[in-house]
Formats: structure tokens, C-alpha cells, sequence
């Protein structure tokens, strides 16, 4: 059922026309700039995509499954107040109810009553800015790793991705980290899903024709490279 919701979401909609600033839809959960980080170019058969009729069909599977109808769900999505989360919001809601016949309630709240009751509600939106560049840093510090499972807000658990975000730790090197953190990944998104990855943040720059800079993966900019020419 989680994976019909999160195939529902038609990602390059909501980069294009909702949000317009050359956003970038995610397949999978990883920035793809960071430190051993797979990304959908490297493992394109993994992750998650936007499929309406693919998520229909497995919606009336899983109806078909329980004995239940569309009718018989009362889901609330939850965001910290925003005008732009709301947009989002009410765009996957939009999306639900034209793919899956759900309606979709939506509640908000401050951030900091959002942060103490998100756990409380049945989806919610979340974002995540890395600590340092790895990997390591969106799989087990979020936390999804069941080592900290008491700030899970999510309450997922799922002993094969823990098996995997253990072993990427101590690899020896990044190309075995990259494949066992694809694993893992496309387990999170895909197969268990915990999550639905919506996209990638960017940022948007104006540089002057005279300066000769550099352009950071990862948003950490080394100003000390660059160069005035003028």
C-alpha cells in the first residue's frame, strides 16, 4: 500500500510545476553528490517512480487483498507551517485522490510542535541537510537504522537494511559502500518502503561573467578557489 502511495506522487510535476527552480525529482533517498552515494544513473532498475496506472493497479491489489475500499481509509498528512510545504502537500493530495480514490486530510502545526507530534499522524513530510558528505549520514544518523529506533518517527524497522547499513560502514572501499548503501536504499523506498522521496534541493546562483569559481557538490562552497579576473 505504501508503494502505490509513493508511485502516486508524480515527482517531475511537482519539480516543474510546483516548484519550478530546477529541483531535481529522487528515485532514490541519498543525495546523489555525496560520498558513496548511488545515484539512479549508476542503478537505474532500483528505487521508486512515479506511476499512476502502476500505482492504481497495486492500490486494487492490496483493496482486493484486505476487503477493504478507498472509502474505508482516514489518512492524515502532517507538515510544519509553510506556504510551500502546503503547495506540496496539497498537490499530493490532489495526486491520491485522482490515482487511488483516497482522500487525504492535511494538518499543520508550528515546527516545534511538529517535530514533538509528527510520529503521531499517519504521513508526514520531513527533509534532511547532511551533517558531513557521506552516505553513512542519511542511512543511519536520520535515524532508520533500528539501532535508533526510540527517534524513528517513522517506527520502521527492517533487519536487512540494518544488515547493509552495517556492512557499507566498514567496507573497504567506496565501491562496495555504494553498492550495499544502493541496497539499502531501494529497501527504504522501494521494496519496504518507509519513505517516498519527492526531490533533491539545488541552489540557484547569479556569477558574474568575470569571476572564475568552482561549483560545489554539496553546497560548500570554497570561495578561496576562486578568482577575480578584472
Amino acid at each position: 500500500a505504501r508503494r502505490a502511495f509513493s508511485m502516486a506522487i508524480d515527482r517531475a510535476a511537482i519539480t516543474e510545476d510546483v516548484l519550478g527552480a530546477g529541483q531535481i525529482p529522487a528515485n532514490l533517498y541519498t543525495l546523489p553528490s555525496l560520498n558513496a552515494a548511488p545515484t539512479s544513473a549508476q542503478f537505474p532498475e532500483l528505487g521508486i517512480f512515479s506511476n499512476a496506472e502502476e500505482a492504481a493497479a497495486l492500490w486494487n491489489e492490496y483493496l482486493t487483498e484486505t476487503g477493504q475500499t478507498a472509502d474505508s481509509f482516514n489518512l492524515t498528512l502532517f507538515h510544519n507551517d509553510s506556504s510551500l510545504h502546503a503547495t506540496i502537500a496539497q498537490a499530493a493530495q490532489q495526486m491520491w485522490a485522482d490515482t487511488l480514490g483516497v482522500t487525504v486530510q492535511i494538518a499543520t502545526a508550528d515546527f516545534a510542535t511538529y517535530l514533538d507530534t509528527r510520529g503521531n499522524y499517519d504521513i508526514y513530510r520531513a527533509a534532511w541537510c547532511f551533517d558531513y558528505p557521506d552516505a553513512h549520514n542519511f542511512h543511519y544518523d536520520v535515524p532508520f537504522h533500528s539501532d535508533l529506533l526510540e527517534e524513528n518517527d517513522t517506527h520502521w524497522v527492517n533487519t536487512e537494511y540494518d544488515a547493509l547499513i552495517d556492512a557499507a560502514f566498514i567496507a573497504p572501499t567506496v565501491e562496495e559502500r555504494i553498492e550495499l548503501y544502493a541496497q539499502a536504499d531501494n529497501i527504504l523506498v522501494n521494496t519496504d518502503p518507509a519513505i517516498a522521496p519527492i526531490y533533491y534541493y539545488v541552489t540557484n546562483d547569479l556569477t558574474q561573467p568575470y569571476v572564475t569559481r568552482t561549483h560545489s557538490f554539496i553546497t560548500r562552497e570554497r570561495y578561496e578557489k576562486w578568482d577575480i579576473n578584472r
